[in-house]
């Protein structure tokens, strides 16, 4: 993301600004606008990724409800062993390809992350506390990343339990 307090608009798209504009939020609350480049490791980087991607869907989904939802949502496995996976596989693979495998988990999880924020279960508080997390700091973000899906593994197995 280039430094600085712009967006650069070809072709505007509503969720696309939507999205844009909850990814400068994440940064600016997190302080990474005039942060200087701290080392991270790949996988910590990966895990930084998939939370921009999450709480940049999730904010653009809050901004623009009308936007769709993920299409790979229900196919992306969303456990703690499955980021684990993801972290481990993300290692082996092309700058790019990382990229979009931390795109396809975090829209995933920014999804199940609106569905709890409609359900009242994800408060107005603990997204305020989501955006304002330091991300760099080593190990940071695979345990926000563990810790939120967790909580949407209790999330489903409850919904499961209720419709059974």
């Amino acid at each position: 993301m280039p430094k600085g307090n712009a967006f650069y608009v070809r072709e505007f798209h509503m969720a696309y600004a939507a999205e844009e504009a909850a990814r400068f939020l994440h940064h600016a609350c997190r302080g990474a606008l005039n942060a200087n480049e701290i080392p991270v490791s790949p996988k910590d980087r990966f895990h930084i990724h998939i939370l921009e991607y999450a709480l940049g869907y999730l904010g653009s989904r809050v901004l623009y409800p009308a936007r769709t939802g993920p299409k790979d949502h229900e196919s992306c496995e969303l456990s703690r062993t499955a980021f684990e996976r993801y972290a481990e596989q993300s290692s082996h693979m092309a700058t790019e390809e990382c990229k979009v495998l931390a795109q396809r988990v975090g829209y995933a999880l920014g999804q199940t992350m609106y569905e709890s924020y409609l359900a009242g279960k994800l408060n107005k508080t603990a997204l305020r506390q989501l955006f304002l997390h330091h991300l760099e700091q080593p190990g940071v973000a695979r345990e926000l990343c563990l810790s939120l899906v967790s909580g949407t593994q209790a999330e489903r197995k409850k919904a499961r339990a209720a419709g059974a």
